[in-house]
């Protein structure tokens, strides 16, 4: 069986306030756990990196007024990617080398209506990036580049006119941190304070006839949210992910979203394309296949929704069951604990029970699907009669649900 999870790396640089505490944190990309500085061949990758897995994994300690930076090129700042992101925790960052064209400033027109938030990079007074500075609420200004302070405080004068924070990166020591602070700087960073951490976690690669199928669903004009949903259904890290990022962005706050299918409404079309895109773009070319680990955990989840819906199992909902068949190897292709795992989950208690193996209903259904997988007839027969349901129509079942499971993650493969 091949391998079916990849590391994945994100650099956390703090941001300090005028009281040397933490205000946010940059969130840098990096290819390697090892890596002190971003090996960035392709500046859109790098960042939808960031956007699908950096974000999760940096956010659940992240403090509640804490704010995220993230660096976007010029192509997916005019694409609108933005919309990946939760509003009320990320900035978004434009680089110094982004052009203002028409199609950005429209972009960025757009996402701020929506109530995102924009930083504006390594300004020195270019001339060329002040179309960007009526948007921005934060200006980062880069220390080093600048060769003295007279210049400093010149482009600190004339940035009073606009409402923003000046940021002062790469501040290396005390006394020069004391003297931006008087000259109006409000946010800092720098080795000064802190280098950058690498931190690391561990993701499932989505299957690439999935990511196919959700290409070109989302490059079609008629966008179907059922056909979008049932392919998000068919690969575990995906789904994973998705139900992660529902429950962690504070798209709904107060209300646990538990079902995939309630994942996608709550994020809506734009949101849920963007981030969609991001997700996919990311796992481009992984390292490690994730296929057959998948295949298994869709099958699961896609029998006990069939066997749900013939039978009443303690008011167990279709989709829920789904769920609890798909989630129950996460464990393995993670390599976490079941109570890690479900932190991010806000599954129904039911189900959480279920995954921790203290619902004994639930527990002798995975039971069952477990003794198809090894095609043990004796425990089959045992626990179908334990279930009172009908062997014959039992094994109809899990056949029907293999052949579903293997035409769904397939029939890409024929366009």
């Amino acid at each position: 069986m091949s391998s079916t999870f990849e590391s994945t790396f994100i650099g956390r640089q703090p941001i300090f306030d005028t009281h040397e505490n933490i205000w946010g944190y940059e969130l840098l990309y990096r290819s390697s756990g090892g890596a002190v500085c971003a090996d960035i061949k392709d500046g859109n990758l790098a960042t939808a990196k960031v956007i699908s897995d950096g974000f999760l994994l940096v956010c659940e300690e992240l403090k509640k007024s804490q704010k995220l930076l993230i660096n976007f090129p010029e192509e997916l700042l005019a694409s609108e990617a933005g919309f990946a992101l939760p509003p009320e925790t990320c900035i978004i960052e434009i680089l110094e080398n982004v052009s203002a064209t028409e199609n950005v400033l429209k972009s960025i027109q757009l996402l701020a209506k929506h109530k995102f938030t924009f930083a504006l990079d390594d300004f020195t007074g270019q001339v060329e990036l002040e179309p960007f500075l009526p948007y921005v609420k934060i200006v980062k200004i880069d220390i080093l580049l600048l060769s003295d302070m007279s210049k400093v405080a010149k482009i600190v004068q004339n940035l009073k006119k606009y409402s923003v924070d000046i940021l002062a990166e790469k501040v290396e020591d005390r006394e020069t941190y004391l003297a931006l602070q008087k000259m109006g700087f409000n946010l800092f960073q720098g080795y000064f304070f802190s280098r950058p951490e690498t931190i690391t976690g561990r993701k499932i690669s989505s299957n690439s006839i999935t990511k196919i199928n959700l290409l070109k669903e989302l490059g079609s004009d008629s966008f179907d949210i059922a056909r979008i949903v049932s392919n998000i259904k068919t690969d575990t890290s995906i789904s994973y992910r998705l139900m992660k990022y529902a429950n962690m962005a504070g798209i709904n706050p107060g209300n646990r979203i538990n079902s995939i299918e309630r994942a996608v409404t709550i994020l809506g079309k734009r949101q849920l394309v963007q981030w969609l895109r991001a997700i996919i773009l990311s796992d481009l070319n992984p390292s490690m296949k994730a296929e057959e680990l998948s295949f298994m955990a869709v099958n699961r989840g896609c029998f006990l929704e069939m066997l749900a819906e013939e039978n009443n199992f303690l008011k167990f909902k279709p989709e829920s069951l789904f769920v609890y068949g798909m989630f129950s190897l996460v464990t393995v292709i993670l390599n976490l604990s079941m109570e890690t795992i479900l932190k991010y989950l806000a599954l129904e208690e039911q189900i959480e029970s279920a995954l921790l193996e203290n619902n004994h209903t639930a527990n002798l259904l995975l039971d069952l699907v477990k003794s198809y997988e090894r095609w043990d007839s004796d425990k089959i027969k045992e626990l179908t009669l334990q279930l009172s349901l009908d062997i014959e129509r039992t094994n109809l079942l899990y056949k029907k649900s293999f052949k579903k499971t293997h035409r769904t993650m397939l029939s890409s493969q024929k366009h």
